[in-house]
């Protein structure tokens, strides 16, 4: 976990997107724990921003060190089974993330 004084402290290129005057710098690819991280978190359904755009700067930044974005063998595609980040139910209990049986799974 980055402590928020840490994370003031990054520059605007250690981000994929970069902080602006009304938002925080999302996701922090300073090291390569944390670009990591950034590609796990890209993968998942509704996150901020898309995939290949992580995986494009955490390339560009670390080239081959990290396997699943390297130019031999890589790709730039979310991981197969990955949701689009868009995509969410648009029916049922399931739509709010809660099952039939309420919030925390209690009647």
């Amino acid at each position: 976990m980055i402590s928020i004084k840490k994370r003031r402290s990054l520059k605007p290129s250690q981000f994929v997107y970069p902080p602006t005057k009304t938002r925080a710098g999302r996701y922090p690819i300073d090291t390569l724990k944390r670009a990591r991280a950034a590609l796990r978190y890209a993968a998942q359904p509704r996150t901020f921003g898309t995939y290949a755009t992580v995986a494009r700067a955490v390339r560009k930044r670390y080239g081959s060190a990290i396997k699943s974005v390297a130019k031999k063998g890589g790709d730039l595609k979310a991981p197969s089974g990955a949701r689009a980040n868009h995509s969410r139910p648009t029916k049922g209990p399931a739509r709010y993330g809660r099952s039939a049986r309420g919030a925390r799974g209690r009647r």
